[in-house]
């Protein structure tokens, strides 16, 4: 499909190419899954029956409170017998308000791309100690990427790229990818000729009556063009030649996503204190992208297998709560984790996660949502607690009315409530 839009007086016209169909696109089906599984928490039907129990013991408690104040107003220790009746179903109502809070809160994070199972996620988020990142696709691209170009000729740096996108242009291979996919633009196949592969080596092809050579230093070498300086880069070096002159090369390895490339380490930008990684990389490459993260504690060249007895390991060597964070599926439903967050780079779906994110920067909103929620919940007990003590104390020594206790009940129920709008606001 392509859609055409411009000015119609300045005659300007941009075509668009749409490359995803909205009904198919990840957000849609990040609700379509939750929609098809739904919240199975028995504990809704339980905050409903005490909302409706409560409300009429409440009612009966106070007044045979206020009964007792006007019949005996003189006898002020049997109010006393009262008193825990009112303590208990207030607290009781208390937690059940509390507990929608969370719950729509749940609905809020939706907004920032983040599905939940259910709110039993939240309690698991509170004891995490340990997140453990699978690093593909997860913190990097999980693929051989342009990570740098060195560029020795009088030719620009896009015309190399060029130049060396035309001469791959029918190799299949990731390197090959990537140096296509840098190139970012739609090739003419008519100018590329004699093309001629070298399995192991690298490709040779004619572009413009120029002769390109592209591949390793012993396709080069075969070629009669020497190399001046010994090159030593991390990761698969693709060496650039162009009519017979060396003119540079690309350094070609997995990155670092674009939203971790900042000077902040990855613990600081996620709001996480301990973290590890499980990696496929060689040592190599792994320490390098793990020193850009600022992360020390990590394992390297490990298969699917491998990822899944040191997860195992860590669980019973440590014996503390943990995340696991993958795009893999089958990984996530064989690992023995605590939490399970899927993160979302595909349109595939993991039954087995916990929480489900567009991305990792989102488990920072995630983890300063829970903590946000902590206070907020701690605080309007806090508050009750407070209000309680000190009408028993106004009641028993300086002889208030019980009315005391009936608008210390309403003072923090008044206060989830404007916490429920405003965060859902």
């Amino acid at each position: 499909m392509e859609i055409k839009s411009g000015v119609r007086n300045l005659g300007g016209v941009i075509a668009l190419q749409v490359t995803h169909d909205y009904a198919h696109s990840r957000i849609v089906n990040m609700l379509e899954y939750e929609r098809n599984h739904p919240e199975e928490n028995p504990l809704d039907k339980k905050i409903k029956r005490i909302f409706t129990i409560d409300r009429w013991i409440l009612v009966l408690v106070f007044l045979c409170m206020i009964f007792y104040e006007y019949t005996y107003p003189q006898d002020r220790n049997l109010f006393l017998f009262f008193l825990p009746l009112f303590l208990l179903f207030s607290t009781g109502k208390l937690f059940s308000l509390s507990h929608l809070l969370w719950k729509n809160e749940r609905k809020r994070l939706r907004t920032y791309g983040i599905l939940m199972r259910n709110l039993a996620s939240f309690a698991k988020l509170r004891r995490l100690k340990t997140w453990i990142f699978d690093l593909e696709q997860t913190l990097s691209y999980g693929k051989p990427v342009v990570a740098k170009i060195v560029n020795e000729t009088r030719y620009p740096e896009e015309e190399l790229l060029y130049y060396a996108a035309c001469c791959e242009e029918y190799s299949i291979t990731p390197v090959a990818m990537a140096i296509k996919h840098r190139y970012g633009k739609r090739i003419d196949t008519s100018k590329i000729k004699q093309y001629q592969e070298f399995p192991g080596l690298g490709v040779k092809a004619e572009i413009e009556d120029h002769l390109i050579c592209v591949g390793n230093e012993n396709l080069l070498t075969k070629y009669g063009i020497w190399i001046d300086t010994k090159v030593e880069e991390i990761g698969t070096v693709l060496h650039v030649a162009i009519d017979k002159e060396y003119a540079g090369y690309f350094v070609i390895h997995d990155e670092i996503k674009e939203e971790f490339q900042n000077q902040l380490p990855i613990r600081k930008q996620l709001g996480l204190k301990n973290i590890k990684i499980l990696s496929s990389e060689s040592e190599e490459i792994g320490t390098y992208l793990c020193r850009q993260l600022e992360v020390k504690d990590a394992l390297f060249h490990l298969s699917l297998s491998d990822k899944r007895r040191a997860i195992e390991r860590y669980a019973f060597e440590e014996k503390k709560s943990y995340s696991f964070v993958s795009t893999n599926e089958s990984l996530l439903q064989t690992a023995s984790a605590h939490l399970k967050i899927m993160v979302v780079d595909t349109l595939s779906w993991d039954t087995s996660a916990d929480i489900l994110v567009q991305d990792c920067s989102s488990l920072k909103v995630l983890k300063k949502s829970v903590r946000t929620l902590r206070l907020i919940t701690w605080f309007g007990i806090s508050l009750f607690v407070l209000l309680q003590l000190f009408s028993i104390l106004a009641y028993y020594f300086f002889h208030l009315s019980p009315y005391c206790f009936f608008l210390t009940y309403f003072i923090p129920e008044i206060y989830y409530i404007c916490c429920y709008f405003l965060r859902r606001a």
